[in-house]
């Protein structure tokens, strides 16, 4: 099992109780299309391929009109045991090529930035919580004084 799968399962059970972020591996050749990444994503991937001593990426983006913050980790294949799964695809196993067929997500190379793990934050709403509790405050220290 990737790394990966156990970071989705357990922010699947994190999702429960924040719907609004979004947990993302965005890769360059995914095995799993869903992962494929976009314009941007590809922006974050390609600045971690420029910077190999940087650890984390973080900013403003905005998707589909909604503000988000993210914050990205490089995927970067640090040896052989990826390539068990993502090197050559002759290598793979019959149960692999099944689910995911020969033509994406293989081919990797040790020391290549593959993907970033990003997960997005929305804006608007951490916004609205950061007013509302303003105001809360506002209403104790007036009832205070």
């Amino acid at each position: 099992m990737s790394s990966f799968a156990v970071v989705r399962g357990v922010f699947e059970s994190f999702s429960k109780t924040c719907p609004d972020y979004v947990l993302k591996q965005a890769t360059k050749n995914p095995l799993v299309q869903g992962n494929k990444a976009d314009a941007q994503e590809l922006a974050i991937i390609r600045h971690f391929e420029e910077n190999q001593q940087l650890q984390s990426s973080e900013g403003r983006i905005t998707k589909d009109g909604d503000a988000y913050y993210y914050f990205a980790q490089p995927v970067r294949v640090t040896d052989e045991g990826c390539l068990e799964c993502h090197g050559d695809p002759k290598n793979a196993s019959d149960e692999q090529l099944d689910i995911y067929g020969d033509k994406n997500g293989y081919n990797w190379k040790v020391g290549e930035t593959v993907s970033a793990l990003i997960v997005y934050v929305p804006i608007q709403k951490a916004l609205d919580q950061a007013r509302k509790l303003s105001a809360l405050l506002f209403l104790i220290g007036a009832a205070g004084i």
